[in-house]
Parts: C-alpha cells; sequence; structure tokens
C-alpha cells in the first residue's frame, strides 16, 4: 500500500518555533475565495490581501504565507465556482483559464483550469420548461460526496512512497488564476480555491 510521507521526519521534529514543536497533523485544507471582474483578460491572487474578510473568504491568517507556527504538506487542488453564474460565462472561464502554484524559489504548477476538479458544490439535472427558457431543476446534491477530488501534486519517492510539497513555516506561496478569454464576462464571479493536505502545527 502507498503511504504518503507529508514532510521529513528529521525536518519536522527539528523545525522549533518559539521553542515548541509543530507535532500535530489534521487534515484541512486551505482555502481562499475571491472575486473575478468582468475583465477578459485578469490575474487574480488567491491567499492574499483577504483584509475585512470572513472565515467564508479563507482560512489561512497569514497573507500569502503559512504562521510561523504551522506546516502546511500539499497534496492537490480544487476549485470551486460559486453556484448562479451565467452558463456561457462559465464556459468561457473554464475554456480560457489557467492555475499557477510557485513558491519563492520555485513554479511547481501551471495548468488550464479545466483539469482542475471542483470536488463538491451544487450539481444536479435540470429541465425546461415548456413555457420559457427558464431552468428548473429537478434534484440538487453538494457535488460528489468525495473530499479527495482534486489534482494530485504528490510525487513518487523512494520505497513507492508518495511525498508532497512541504510549505514551511512562513513561507511565501502563490497562487494564481490567469484568464484569457475572447471577450468579457457578462458579470462578477466569485471563486475558491482548496489546497489539499495536512497541517502540522503546535499541540494544545
Amino acid at each position: 500500500m502507498n503511504r504518503i510521507q507529508p514532510v521529513s521526519q528529521t525536518h519536522f521534529f527539528e523545525d522549533m518555533t518559539q521553542g515548541k514543536i509543530l507535532k500535530e497533523r489534521i487534515r484541512e485544507p486551505l482555502y481562499s475565495r475571491k472575486q473575478f471582474a468582468v475583465d477578459k483578460n485578469q490575474t487574480v491572487n488567491f491567499f492574499r490581501n483577504h483584509a475585512g474578510g470572513s472565515k467564508l473568504d479563507t482560512n489561512l491568517v497569514v497573507n500569502g504565507a503559512m504562521p510561523s507556527t504551522q506546516r502546511f504538506a500539499l497534496e492537490g487542488f480544487s476549485f470551486r465556482l460559486e453556484f448562479g453564474m451565467d452558463e456561457a460565462d462559465i464556459i468561457k472561464f473554464y475554456n480560457h483559464a489557467v492555475l499557477l502554484f510557485s513558491t519563492q524559489d520555485k513554479r511547481y504548477l501551471c495548468m488550464p483550469l479545466s483539469q482542475i476538479p471542483s470536488g463538491c458544490g451544487l450539481t444536479g439535472p435540470a429541465a425546461l420548461d415548456g413555457a420559457s427558457s427558464a431552468v428548473k431543476f429537478i434534484e440538487i446534491t453538494n457535488g460528489i460526496p468525495s473530499p479527495t477530488t482534486y489534482y494530485p501534486v504528490i510525487r513518487r519517492g523512494p520505497k513507492s512512497t508518495l511525498v508532497t510539497i512541504p510549505l514551511a513555516p512562513q513561507q511565501l506561496f502563490e497562487v494564481d488564476i490567469q484568464t484569457f478569454a475572447p471577450s468579457d464576462f457578462s458579470a462578477t464571479f466569485n471563486g475558491t480555491v482548496f489546497m489539499h493536505g495536512e497541517r502540522n502545527r503546535e499541540s494544545a
């Protein structure tokens, strides 16, 4: 059985911050919600500039970096558009957008957004009313019931272990989505990036 190796155990126990060892692991994704403008060409920076927002916007307390008492073992990405976006805009967006991920010293991922799954989100069959063009949903569920539906960035290491991308305490990172659409979108819209993996933090 393949075993995911979140971080080097040697570095894990040697990583001392304010005299404490990071030794508790929890499975909690990092997430960031941002608004896209109507512009056809734009770059939206996630996990940055969330001042004045709520926990619906992000659960990262430091601007574009891991807190000084935590590290993160990154396993993969998912992305979700908020429900209610115009259908033509959705198609245009996914056909003309890319996701970029890098740390302060290297680029790890440049991928068309159409290859980044949404994980969960409102989905359901729909039917058109014969008397109008209004879409009437007959059933709605919150996506495929699997929190592990994401694009993996893990790699195979020695002895077939699966190695994650480690984000050290106070390490800077960037997650951007760029659009190159042929025309402007009809309205602004929100999207959320999820970084899946394990948090390593100080135990209580």
